[in-house]
C-alpha cells in the first residue's frame, strides 16, 4: 500500500500526532511504503499512492494546485484533522479580507513577491475536492487515529464516532439556576458538576466526542475541536450558536437573546474551529454573518 501526506493551512500538529505514535505506527507503515510527505522527508514529485492524508484547509493557491493533484494520483484520500474537515482554527481567519490580515501581521511595506497568493476564505478539503474519509480532531484522538490507520491500510472501513462529548465525560448536570455565565479564567469550577450547567461555555453537548473528554475532565470547557455532531449539519433546526443558547438559556435563567447579547464575541466562542463550513453559515438558526461584524482584529 503506497501512502501520502501532506500539509496545507495547519500548524503540523496532526503530523506531529502521527509520528507520536511510534511504533504503533511503524507496524501499520511496514506493510506499506510512504512515497510522498514534504513534512516528513525531502520530496517533491507528487506520486500516485493508494491513501492519502491531507492536513490543514486550503489557504492559498499552492494549497489548491497541490490538493487536486494528490486528488487525481490517489485512490483515497482522508480529510486529517479539524482543519481539513471543517478549516479549523484558520478559517477564522475568512471572516476579514486577506489584504487586512497581511497589513496587521506584516504592515503596509509587505511585498508578497515570490510567495502563494493569499485566498479571501480558507476553504475545508471538500470544498474542492471530493474526500473518502474524515478524520476530525486538533489533533485527532491518538486512539482513534491508531485504529483508523491500521484499519484503512488492511483494506477496511475506518471507523465512525458520533456521540458527544458528554458521553464520554464523567461530570454530572444539575438543575439549579446559575444565573450567570462566568469565565474560566475568572472561576474554578466545581470538580463533579457538569461546565455548562455551572454557567461556564462548553460545548460539549453539540461536539463530537471520541476524544474521552480530556477537557471537561480537567476542569476545562469543551471547545468543540472535533467539529459538530451529525445533529448540528443535517437537521435544520440544530445549529451550534442555536442549542448553546437554549442550553444556556435553560441553565442560567436568561432568555437566548441576553444570552448572545452577553456574549460578544460569538464567533471565536462557539465557531473557533467550523467557520469555514458553509453547511453551518448558510444555517438561519446560525445568523454567522452577521455575527462577524462583531469580531474586532
Amino acid at each position: 500500500m503506497k501512502v501520502a501526506t501532506y500539509q496545507m493551512a495547519s500548524c503540523s500538529g496532526c503530523h506531529v500526532a502521527l509520528v507520536n505514535l511510534g511504533l504503533d505506527l511503524i507496524e501499520p507503515l511496514s506493510k506499506g511504503e510512504l512515497v510522498f510527505s514534504p513534512v516528513l522527508v525531502d520530496s517533491k514529485d507528487v506520486s500516485e499512492a493508494d491513501v492519502a492524508f491531507i492536513e490543514g484547509g486550503v489557504r492559498n493557491r499552492e494549497n489548491l494546485e497541490m490538493l487536486k493533484k494528490l486528488r487525481d494520483k490517489t485512490e483515497t484520500l482522508v480529510a486529517f484533522g479539524t482543519c481539513a474537515c471543517f478549516g479549523g482554527v484558520p478559517g477564522i481567519g475568512s471572516a476579514f479580507k486577506a489584504a487586512d490580515l497581511l497589513s496587521e501581521a506584516y504592515g503596509d511595506d509587505f511585498l508578497p513577491e515570490g510567495i502563494p497568493i493569499l485566498e479571501q476564505r480558507v476553504d475545508p478539503v471538500d470544498a474542492h475536492v471530493k474526500v473518502d474519509y474524515y478524520f476530525p480532531g486538533c489533533p485527532p484522538p491518538p486512539k482513534l487515529l491508531k485504529s483508523n490507520i491500521q484499519r484503512l491500510l488492511e483494506g477496511q472501513q475506518p471507523s465512525f464516532y458520533d456521540l458527544p462529548v458528554c458521553a464520554e465525560c464523567q461530570r454530572v448536570a444539575k438543575k439549579e439556576v446559575t444565573h450567570d455565565l462566568k469565565r474560566i479564567a475568572e472561576n474554578f469550577p466545581e470538580p463533579d458538576e457538569c461546565l455548562l450547567s455551572q454557567g461556564f461555555v462548553c460545548l460539549g453537548s453539540v461536539s463530537r466526542g471520541g476524544c474521552e473528554a480530556p477537557c471537561t475532565h480537567a476542569g476545562v470547557p469543551c471547545l468543540g475541536c472535533r467539529g459538530p455532531i451529525d445533529r448540528v449539519f443535517v437537521e435544520p433546526t440544530h445549529g451550534i450558536l442555536y442549542d448553546l443558547s437554549r442550553r444556556i438559556s435553560h441553565f442560567t435563567g436568561k432568555t437566548e437573546k441576553e444570552v448572545r447579547d452577553k456574549l460578544r464575541d460569538i464567533v471565536h466562542v462557539f465557531y473557533s474551529f467550523t467557520l469555514s463550513v458553509p453547511e453551518l453559515r448558510k444555517k438561519d438558526a446560525e445568523d454567522v454573518y452577521k455575527l462577524i461584524n462583531r469580531i474586532k482584529v
